[in-house]
C-alpha cells in the first residue's frame, strides 16, 4: 500500500505517543505560521491584540498569548485562529493548518449576523443582457454570489485531497485534522446553503440556471463525501484495519474525482461572467 503514496494503516490510526508528538509539532507549525503572518501585516503583537479585541468578537486576546502561541508554548486555538485571520485578511487555515497552499487562498467574507443576511440586498431587477429566459432575472447576481463562494471553498478542498493522498496528513495532529475538514465543511456550508443557493433551487433546471444548478449539486457532493468519509474516520469501526484502509483510499478517490468536476464547473459558471471582480 506504501506505492500508492497515502497513508499507511500506522500513520491512519495515531497511537497516544505520536498524537502527543504531534500537538507538540501543531504548536510549532501554528505559532510559526502566526509569526509569519503577523510580520508581513507589520503589526507587533501588542498592535495585533488590540486590533483582534477591537474588530472581532469574543474573550480578550493579550500580547502576552500571542507570544505565547507563536513560540509554541499554547496552542493555537481555533476560536482565536479564525479571529487573528480576520484581522489579518487570510483564510484560517493558513494559521491553524499552516499550509501554504492557503496562502494564495481568496479572503473570506466577513461573518454576519443573521439580521444582516436577511438585510442583504435582493438581486438586482435589471435583466442580464445576456440571458433571455425567465431565469434572467437575478442571473448574475446568483452566479457572482454562488463562484464566490466556490472559489473560498476550492482551495480548501484541493489541500485536503492533497494532504489525504500524501504523507503530510499522518504528520497532523488529530486537533489540526479535525479543524482541516471543519474548514472544508464551513465552505461548503456556505456555498451550498447560502440565499443564493435557495435562489437557484427555486428556479430549477431552466435555461440560464441550469449551469448553477450542475455546480451547485457537485458541491453538495463533495459536502456529503467530505463529511461521510470525516465521520468514517473519526468514529472507529470494528472492521480489520486492511478492510478500513481501502475504505479510506476509495472515498479519498471519490473526493478527489468529484473536486475535479466541481473545478471544471466553477471554471465554466466563471467564464459567464467577463470584467465581474469576485473580491
Amino acid at each position: 500500500m506504501d506505492q500508492l503514496g497515502i497513508l499507511s494503516e500506522s500513520e491512519l490510526f495515531m497511537t497516544d505517543q505520536s498524537a502527543t508528538t504531534a500537538q507538540q509539532n501543531a504548536r510549532l507549525t501554528r505559532g510559526a505560521a502566526l509569526k509569519r503572518a503577523r510580520a508581513a501585516a507589520g503589526l507587533t503583537a501588542t498592535e495585533l491584540a488590540q486590533r483582534v479585541n477591537d474588530r472581532t468578537a469574543g474573550s480578550g486576546i493579550t500580547h502576552h498569548a500571542i507570544y505565547s502561541y507563536e513560540r509554541g508554548k499554547v496552542l493555537l486555538s481555533r476560536e482565536f485562529g479564525h479571529r487573528l485571520a480576520q484581522v489579518l485578511n487570510l483564510h484560517p487555515g493558513e494559521l491553524l493548518i499552516g499550509d501554504p497552499d492557503y496562502a494564495s487562498t481568496p479572503t473570506p467574507p466577513p461573518e454576519q449576523s443573521a439580521d444582516a443576511v436577511h438585510a442583504e440586498a435582493p438581486p438586482p431587477t435589471e435583466p442580464d443582457p445576456r440571458a433571455s429566459s425567465p431565469a434572467s432575472d437575478g442571473d448574475r447576481w446568483r452566479r457572482v454570489q454562488l463562484v464566490r463562494a466556490g472559489e473560498q471553498a476550492r482551495p480548501v478542498a484541493t489541500v485536503t485531497v492533497r494532504l489525504l493522498r500524501t504523507l503530510k496528513l499522518g504528520r497532523l495532529d488529530a486537533e489540526g485534522f479535525i479543524d482541516l475538514f471543519h474548514l472544508l465543511l464551513e465552505d461548503l456550508a456556505a456555498m451550498t446553503a447560502g440565499r443564493a443557493a435557495e435562489a437557484v433551487d427555486e428556479l430549477g433546471r431552466v435555461e440560464g440556471n441550469d449551469a448553477l444548478v450542475q455546480l451547485l449539486t457537485s458541491a453538495r457532493r463533495l459536502e456529503k463525501q467530505a463529511e461521510s468519509l470525516f465521520k468514517s474516520l473519526i468514529d472507529g469501526s470494528d472492521d480489520p484495519p486492511s478492510k478500513r484502509y481501502d475504505d479510506f483510499v476509495g472515498r479519498t478517490d471519490a473526493i478527489a474525482q468529484e473536486l475535479d468536476t466541481f473545478g471544471g464547473l466553477l471554471d465554466a459558471n466563471n467564464k459567464h461572467m467577463p470584467g465581474v471582480s469576485l473580491d
